[in-house]
């Protein structure tokens, strides 16, 4: 084999690699029970949507939903509205609430926020 030949079989090897790894990636991100729409945009990672719950004094927590439902509050719509952000100001100043609670199942750990 002359030297040409073989940098010429050392960048085919290369780009059909690169090329593989391109498309199985997204490919098995699409596959995933856990995926979300539109998942070819950002295949490296997930994003968890955390199940939101209020906490009240007596201890107790409603899922967001629920207290929505019951307290007339706004709902959480879209996937990537920032819950720690957006979720307290609306709940906070309602009666007997002390806090929220977001809680990531997948990755085992949950975060509360205090009302102010």
């Amino acid at each position: 084999m002359s030297r040409v030949s073989r940098r010429w079989i050392f960048a085919a090897l290369f780009f059909f690699v690169y090329l593989g790894v391109q498309a199985a990636l997204p490919l098995k991100r699409f596959f995933r029970e856990d995926s979300i729409d539109l998942g070819w945009t950002m295949y490296s990672g997930t994003r968890e949507i955390p199940t939101v719950s209020v906490r009240l004094q007596d201890g107790t927590s409603v899922p967001l939903d629920q207290f929505a439902d019951e307290q007339g509050v706004g709902r959480v719509v879209g996937t990537k509205v920032d819950e720690a952000r957006w979720v307290p100001p609306a709940v906070c100043p309602k009666r007997g609430v002390v806090g929220i609670e977001l809680v990531y199942a997948r990755a085992g750990r949950s975060e509360a926020i205090p009302c102010p």
